[in-house]
């Protein structure tokens, strides 16, 4: 009798993040428009990230969020490039609390920004160095110590900086959990020194930067026992380029339900125009593990009879749109009573609100702070209420 062989191959499936596992948020919540209006319907797909670099730079989503916005120098340093020294190195800490509340819950960090505003400095910095890592500290009030053990996302052996914006394109980018607080840390080590390369920066409540700057030593490893090491409450203001999802979601099938009024069924972001009010639902399925998770936004149809389009109500122009950032508002006619300006996310929230004063017919609105989007404009005088989509670039 022959003995039988049976060989089994087995087949390991490589899938980014733990498999499987992931949630989705689809936005708005909830929305009231008016009959006629569209409305673009939007699913996110989260899946557990760490707290560690990656070398897949890949990115679905992208964003940019200012950290801070002063637009002033309140002190020469901290800056990443203080040059009046052979050497520095500087932290801050951004609390996760803070970043959320700018839209940022959690992704991918792929470049790091600063903006020198008075560029003082006559050569380059040498080996220019960029870490990151999760904690949980607060703050920096109790320690004069730098947090060790960072990741290290950006080398550049000779940077050159220039005024206004400097921007660091990470060599790994670096996932954040959305729920850990976020050191980034800046070191240069040179053989001389020049001056320094003053920023834009914000203060702070409690003390959100630690700073280092000597000479004849090496910039990434000064601490306490080598020079002396500051806190301060004044925080460089960094830009973040992030992805607000790395998922592919492309390995994700989509499915709305009732098709009425969309514009597709099958796509993460469809445009709805309903003529009644709906609840619109998402089944989003992984493709490979065959998951299935579902989430509902609900959209309220009003005829609108009290909120002409704002065209037509007090001659109003708004331009220009899309923008930049910069919006201006005019009337044919000065107003006789205060209006008000609310600015809405296209998930409900409010993220902008200005009072008009009377006897004035032309305003400058400045929103350049705000995320790249689209909002709604709500102009509110005398009872009536008219409503502008407004597109930021």
């Amino acid at each position: 009798m022959k003995n039988l062989f049976i060989t089994i191959t087995l087949l390991i499936i490589t899938y980014s993040k733990s498999f499987g596992q992931f949630s989705i948020d689809a936005i708005p919540d909830s929305i009231t428009i008016c009959q006629g209006d569209s409305i673009q319907l939007q699913v996110n797909i989260n899946t557990p990230t760490p707290c560690l670099p990656n070398n897949d730079n890949s990115c679905f989503n992208l964003n940019q969020i200012w950290g801070d916005t002063g637009i002033a120098n309140i002190s020469n340093s901290p800056t990443p490039y203080y040059g009046f020294f052979d050497d520095g190195r500087i932290q801050v800490l951004y609390t996760a609390s803070e970043l959320n509340t700018l839209g940022f819950t959690s992704g991918k960090i792929t470049e790091i920004a600063f903006e020198i505003t008075n560029k003082q400095s006559i050569q380059p910095f040498t080996d220019f160095t960029i870490k990151m890592g999760c904690t949980s500290l607060t703050n920096f009030n109790n320690t004069l110590d730098f947090i060790p053990n960072l990741n290290q996302v950006y080398y550049n052996s000779s940077y050159t900086s220039l005024s206004g914006i400097n921007s660091h394109v990470l060599d790994s980018s670096y996932e954040w959990d959305g729920t850990s607080n976020i050191i980034i840390e800046a070191c240069f080590n040179n053989i001389s020194w020049t001056s320094q390369d003053l920023v834009t920066q914000t203060n702070q409540t409690d003390s959100m930067s630690l700073y280092a700057y000597s000479d004849a030593q090496i910039g990434c490893n000064l601490n306490s026992s080598i020079t002396g090491v500051r806190s301060t409450s004044i925080r460089p203001n960094i830009r973040f380029t992030y992805c607000s999802s790395s998922t592919n979601p492309n390995n994700y099938t989509y499915l709305w339900s009732p098709s009425s009024w969309l514009s597709d069924t099958t796509t993460s972001s469809p445009s709805a125009t309903p003529n009644n009010t709906t609840n619109y639902i998402v089944t989003v399925t992984d493709s490979i593990s065959g998951i299935s998770k579902t989430d509902t936004i609900f959209v309220t149809v009003d005829i609108c009879t009290s909120i002409p389009d704002t065209k037509k109500l007090y001659n109003l122009k708004i331009y220009p749109n899309p923008t930049d950032g910069l919006i201006y508002i005019e009337s044919s006619l000065k107003i006789k009573e205060n209006a008000t300006i609310n600015l809405m996310s296209v998930e409900g929230k409010l993220v902008y609100s200005k009072l008009l004063l009377k006897d004035l017919n032309s305003w400058n609105i400045d929103l350049s702070h705000l995320n790249k989007g689209v909002y709604l404009l709500h102009f509110n005088y005398n009872n009536q209420k008219s409503i502008k989509k407004i597109i930021l670039n």
